[in-house]
């Protein structure tokens, strides 16, 4: 049994404590208002990539119960980020669930392929999203700097960038969570070892 809900509500209730504690939250520019609100949603969107631990066997029940995972790491994480539904008004906690569906899913399903094929692929997974949700706005900050252009349409691929930016619809990630999922449930199952009799 994963223990990936706990592990994901402890760690955003932590994030939340210490983004409230004066000495920290001033040099973030983080108060108690809107800005507390998406410093929980950036965390919660960091906990899918960093904190998901999938169910290591190699069976599609197991990419089953990774996706009941997920379901769960969604809702408990869902359920920490709107209990600061209060300090602020908006609703900025409930318009950004679709999004965070999205990257849970999408997140969850890579990472659910690596645990599939075993091996080093969960770590290769996890590397793989970080570059994919962090490099887009590097790569922004990069050519704006150096060549005057701007890569702002490459945003909806990733979710912090996107909630920075105040673009709240992240839908590629929806039909883009389909692909990891399926290849995670199509994939044979792998050959046993031939025991020698």
């Amino acid at each position: 049994m994963t223990h990936s809900p706990l592990i994901v509500v402890v760690v955003l209730l932590t994030a939340a404590g210490l983004c409230s504690l004066a000495g920290i939250a001033e040099p973030m520019g983080v108060g108690n208002d809107r800005t507390l609100q998406l410093a929980m949603i950036h965390a919660e969107l960091a906990c899918c990539t960093l904190l998901f631990l999938p169910l290591g066997a190699r069976t599609r029940g197991a990419a089953f119960r990774n996706l009941l995972a997920v379901a769960a790491c969604f809702t408990a994480a869902s359920a920490s980020v709107l209990l600061l539904d209060f300090v602020a008004r908006g609703g900025l906690p409930w318009q950004s669930r679709g999004g965070a569906l999205g990257a849970w899913l999408f997140a969850g399903g890579a990472i659910s392929l690596g645990a599939r094929l075993g091996g080093s692929w969960v770590m290769r997974a996890r590397v793989a999203l970080l570059c994919m949700f962090a490099l887009p706005p590097l790569a922004h900050y990069l050519a704006l700097e150096y060549a005057s252009a701007s890569l702002l349409h490459l945003r909806p691929v990733s979710p912090s960038w996107a909630l920075a930016a105040g673009t709240l619809s992240w839908w590629p990630l929806l039909p883009m969570a389909l692909l990891p999922w399926a290849a995670a449930l199509a994939l044979p199952a792998p050959k046993q070892a031939e025991v020698a009799l």
